[in-house]
């Protein structure tokens, strides 16, 4: 089974540098980008928590 996606592709050029951004999303999509990088980061907020504080010791992780 097929499923037809939505893209869209940004090109920004800063200095000598091109950056290429490709979004993709489906149309049976459960949840938004939003709430999917809020999902995503809460659950690795504990992580940044612990490279932050080794970081912060000079630690390196």
């Amino acid at each position: 089974m097929e499923v037809n996606t939505f893209s869209n592709t940004t090109e920004k050029t800063i200095g000598h540098t091109t950056f290429v951004v490709t979004s993709e999303c489906s149309p049976t999509a459960t949840e938004t980008l939003v709430q999917k990088l809020e999902r995503l980061i809460c659950r690795h907020a504990s992580d940044i928590k612990f490279i932050s504080k080794n970081t912060e010791r000079g630690e390196k992780g």
